[in-house]
């Protein structure tokens, strides 16, 4: 990896939560028998009906079983040297108001030397953090000061992606879904739904090399994306996706000055696609409306 010192290098940031959140058949409405679907991870089955379908399909909405709490974070970046470092926090049975406060700070250290980088982290990773912290305007300042590729997509585009998907599609490193357990044994299937209960058991190494596997995808997510100037991804049609990009992976504050996206067809359809001002609603009416400028992504 060879830095560029005329600008910031990229650092990723993910965490995991505490609290299990329940998947939910939209067919029967069983919470206990939604499982992965053997060959495809990105589907699930529910063994109760048969009901067989992409997983978010099967989510719920997180924030009502809020507070989640926080076991463990993480953040991978290149030294000056080019090597790799993985930064770890972590508590247990979960990390503390103060440890969560103590992360966030070391966070803004970081963001002195580094640009920091989510997926997601807007619409989760930094409204858990600030609300277990209970520092929301740290947590806001460094949410909307990072880029997060898949803001980007919901503010151009009107939907989200998954990180494995942009992986694949910019042939960077995937995540990993396989993990060992403390008595030797392996763990497919694995994922973030499946960490809380992990790290309650105390198979601490696993769902830390987990979270290891996610912020070093995601780092190298990141700067393949900022050196094509796209995104790419491969829809579940099959259909080879590009979405460009104008200069440098745009902030999440500056997001907000894009064109909005057409989400006029969805919504007409019946749906509620993800908007900008929506996935920020944490940081206060008043900081998105000025966000916003009084703009309508509808």
């Amino acid at each position: 990896m060879q830095l560029d010192f005329f600008k910031k290098p990229y650092a990723a940031f993910d965490l995991e939560i505490a609290k299990p959140i329940p998947s939910e058949c939209p067919d029967c409405k069983s919470r206990d028998h939604v499982i992965p679907h053997f060959a495809d991870r990105s589907l699930s089955v529910c063994d109760n009906c048969g009901y067989q379908d992409q997983n978010w399909r099967f989510s719920l909405d997180w924030r009502q079983f809020m507070p989640l709490g926080i076991s463990c974070a993480a953040l991978a970046f290149f030294d000056e040297f080019g090597k790799r470092h993985v930064k770890f926090w972590q508590g247990r049975p979960q990390m503390t108001p103060p440890e969560v406060a103590s992360m966030l700070f070391d966070l803004q250290a970081y963001a002195q030397r580094y640009t920091l980088a989510t997926w997601n982290g807007a619409g989760f990773d930094f409204e858990v953090a600030a609300l277990e912290s209970g520092l929301v305007n740290v947590a806001s300042d460094l949410c909307l000061n990072h880029v997060d590729p898949m803001f980007y997509i919901v503010a151009r585009k009107g939907w989200r992606l998954k990180l494995d998907k942009a992986a694949a599609g910019m042939g960077a490193v995937r995540k990993v879904h396989t993990v060992t357990l403390s008595d030797g044994s392996t763990l497919d299937h694995m994922s973030g739904a499946v960490a809380p209960e992990l790290w309650a058991e105390g198979e601490y190494t696993a769902v830390l090399n987990y979270l290891e596997g996610d912020v070093i995808a995601l780092l190298d997510v990141i700067e393949k994306i900022a050196a094509a100037g796209h995104i790419a991804w491969q829809s579940n049609s099959g259909r080879g996706q590009v979405l460009h990009i104008d200069g440098q992976l745009p902030t999440v504050k500056q997001c907000f000055s894009l064109p909005p996206a057409n989400i006029a067809w969805m919504i007409n359809k019946g749906g509620d696609p993800p908007t900008p001002a929506k996935v920020m609603q944490w940081i206060g009416k008043e900081q998105v409306a000025a966000l916003t400028g009084g703009r309508s992504w509808q």
